[in-house]
């Protein structure tokens, strides 16, 4: 059946259609935790820093980012937070993350989706 389609198209001058291999990929899928408010706490030239702005940016994540080395207050937030003088730290409506790269931010991420974040300090 096919070849004869195929020979009908090529009498009228039009190509087959290619063989049809199945459904097309499915796009990347996007974060849809939409949180009320994300604070970042960096340290200038922090690579796991830059790893979890681009993250979040990659992902059109709307967040504020705290510069704890030229912010006080920012630093004395994050230690309150976390526990901890490491960055990054990320609070994401109250649930926070310490210490991470991007690997473990999207398995934040995709536990904030499931209702299953738990803060870790």
């Amino acid at each position: 059946m096919l070849n004869k389609l195929q020979s009908l198209l090529k009498k009228a001058g039009k190509a087959a259609p290619p063989p049809n291999k199945g459904p097309a990929p499915a796009p990347p899928v996007q974060p849809c935790h939409r949180p009320v408010q994300v604070r970042l706490f960096i340290k200038p030239y922090c690579p796991w820093c830059r790893q979890a702005m681009d993250w979040l940016e990659d992902h059109s994540i709307p967040h504020t980012v705290l510069d704890v080395i030229s912010d006080r207050q920012a630093y004395e937030e994050m230690f309150r937070l976390s526990g901890q003088t490491l960055a990054p730290v990320i609070d994401v409506d109250g649930q926070v993350l310490a210490d991470f790269g991007a690997r473990e931010l999207a398995e934040f991420w995709r536990k904030l989706e499931r209702g299953q974040a738990r803060s870790s300090r």
